[in-house]
């Protein structure tokens, strides 16, 4: 019965993945055809001669669903700039920037840079209000109430402030100085020269390990739900969350352009998926310490390596020994 479930769940996982990116993909294709043929058809060789979609549509992974929800978002998003007063194509946005944000919490960075850009550009603020009404409520509703009904734990502080954190290494990286005070207040949150270290401009991942997160205890195994997020709430960055992002505030407003560079690097491959610099192997630049070598965290080599490699060899031995 396990074997069957686990076989299941991934048959079910992958085929869901494929529909959802892949379908994405092509609308945005389908667009750009009807609306200009000859670019759609540029464009489609291009893709014939790059098989870039393929490469993404099989990578069964978040950033995957990602792209996909980001897709979909393109595409409500071009619905409403042509027909903003049409209440489907509202209806339409906000389904799309639901998606969005059910994917990724950090999407709300995109639909933070919508609102904006929608300011500036004076579209009606009664059709703004009405798209984004349910989408907040949903979403809150979704991180609020389902996850936690469902003993999901909450987002970890250094993926939710992977971004932020992103800019501040930048700053670091192209030796902006800190004040002697910002300093002292950083290096409660990371390793102020291993941070400067792997900063790559195109993947933050290396960034975030550099965090000062995980509290003793918290690698160890067979805890509850409650005794989970007990621990977690004892994380600095978690007690002192809001000192950390007026810091990165303080910081960015002395360095505005680093920031919007470090965000549009950090986004460049999304765009572009074969961008080299953040498909490079990590480790061999520097830029990455494998979470089970870390130092940083106390019990987290012995805890986090023995159950990982128990998950792999449970999973894979169940995959080898499935039957129909």
């Amino acid at each position: 019965m396990i074997d069957n479930n686990l076989a299941s769940a991934l048959f079910s996982i992958i085929v869901f993945n494929t529909l959802f990116v892949a379908s994405s993909l092509s609308l945005i294709v389908t667009i750009i055809y009807h609306r200009a043929k000859k670019i759609g058809i540029i464009t489609l060789l291009f893709f014939s001669f790059f098989p870039i979609f393929p490469i993404i549509v099989a990578n069964v992974n978040k950033t995957a669903l990602s792209i996909g929800a980001t897709g979909y978002f393109v595409v409500g998003l071009y619905l409403y700039i042509m027909k903003p007063a049409c209440v489907r194509n509202q209806v339409i946005l906000g389904i799309t920037m639901i998606l969005l944000l059910l994917v990724r919490n950090d999407s709300i960075i995109l639909i933070g840079m919508f609102i904006v850009a929608s300011v500036l550009l004076k579209f009606s603020i009664k059709s703004l209000v009405f798209i984004l009404t349910p989408v907040f409520i949903v979403f809150v509703i979704w991180l609020k109430l389902l996850l936690p009904a469902a003993h999901v734990l909450p987002t970890e502080s250094v993926e939710s402030l992977a971004v932020p954190a992103q800019q501040i290494a930048r700053v670091l990286n192209h030796n902006k100085e800190l004040s002697v005070e910002q300093r002292e207040q950083l290096e409660n949150y990371v390793k102020i020269d291993m941070m400067k270290k792997v900063y790559n401009p195109s993947f933050y991942d290396p960034v975030k390990h550099t965090f000062k997160y995980y509290p003793d205890g918290f690698w160890k195994s067979g805890k509850s739900y409650n005794l989970n997020k007990k621990i977690i709430a004892k994380a600095y960055i978690n007690k002192h969350k809001f000192l950390f992002i007026k810091l990165w505030i303080e910081v960015g407003w002395k360095n505005k352009l680093v920031y919007i560079n470090s965000f549009l690097h950090n986004m460049y491959h999304y765009m572009f998926f074969l961008d080299g610099q953040s498909k490079t192997d990590l480790s061999l630049i520097g830029g990455l310490v494998p979470y089970e070598n870390t130092q940083l965290f106390t019990g987290y080599h012995q805890g986090f390596k023995t159950s990982l490699l128990n998950f792999q060899k449970k999973n894979m031995n169940n995959l080898l020994n499935y039957r129909d």
